[in-house]
């Protein structure tokens, strides 16, 4: 079972692949709200497989595979008999997902802490729930006796302003350091 802190790593840097794993499952489902519940799946995922994840340098082509089978797996369920993007594309873009993986997840990580810890208590509470707390999108909906929808709106909106204030406090990341 890994530990408390192992689990705030590999949390920290899937948040700070969020862009990257969101345009990837778009690029194969074509559905923004497909994409996003993926991505939380995923989230959910790397939890539940943490023992089993090598190191924080080799996450990024863990999480595009895992991304993949999610994406592959939720398409099949839909009942899509053609799918968007075949299997073999996916595998063709490869290369080019990992042209973009940092050489280094530690400024990454340092930046997502900070803008985590620049969240308002509720929204960082809401992720806790989610991610850490493993409350699917269903529950949380019961328990804040809030529309699904607008759930995922307010989590869209929070996984954004993570992603601007990463990305302005990480250069290699496109931003300006800020």
């Amino acid at each position: 079972m890994p530990s408390p802190d192992q689990e705030h790593l590999l949390l920290r840097a899937v948040l700070g692949e969020r862009l990257k794993l969101l345009a990837f499952l778009r690029s194969i489902v074509r559905r923004r709200d497909l994409a996003e519940d993926l991505f939380q799946d995923l989230c959910v995922l790397v939890l539940q497989k943490a023992d089993q994840i090598p190191d924080v340098a080799r996450l990024p082509a863990w999480l595009r595979t895992a991304a993949r089978q999610l994406a592959m797996n939720a398409l099949r369920k839909l009942g899509n008999r053609n799918l968007p993007l075949g299997e073999k594309v996916a595998e063709l873009m490869e290369p080019h997902w990992r042209k973009m993986d940092p050489a280094s997840g530690s400024s990454m990580g340092d930046a997502l802490e900070a803008c985590l810890a620049a969240l308002s208590e509720p929204s960082r509470q809401l992720l806790k729930k989610r991610y850490t707390d493993g409350c699917s999108g269903e529950e949380l909906s019961r328990q804040l006796g809030r529309p699904i929808g607008s759930l995922y709106t307010t989590f869209s909106r929070i996984h954004k302003k993570l992603a601007e204030c990463i990305l302005r406090r990480v250069p290699a990341a496109g931003g300006s350091h800020a």
